[in-house]
């Protein structure tokens, strides 16, 4: 974060693109700091062997999801029902998630 800066510049056009790089390398560290807490929280899942198991649901994640997507906390049903903004979903990985925070 520190190596991002506001550049400011006379030409609006230079001005509305430094703020536009600024932006996209924010959701970059976002995008990142996500990640790393999903694996983190996959990794603790291992170690308390529950891995493999919808946080949700409580029923085996699919090896074939596993493969594609080794981090993910949900089936591919819960997973889309997550997508969907399902409340109830989203409320059952919630401590989890901030268990990593």
């Amino acid at each position: 974060m520190e190596r991002i800066a506001i550049e400011r510049t006379a030409d609006e056009l230079e001005e509305a693109e430094y703020k536009s790089l600024g932006e996209m390398a924010i959701a970059g560290l976002n995008r990142e700091s996500a990640m790393r807490r999903c694996i983190e929280l996959a990794l603790r899942r291992i170690t308390d062997r529950s891995f493999g198991v919808c946080v949700h649901c409580g029923e085996e994640v699919k090896s074939r999801r596993l493969e594609a997507v080794p981090w993910t906390p949900f089936c591919i049903r819960c997973q889309e029902a997550a997508d969907r903004g399902d409340e109830g979903v989203l409320e059952s990985a919630e401590p989890t998630l901030l268990d990593a925070a």
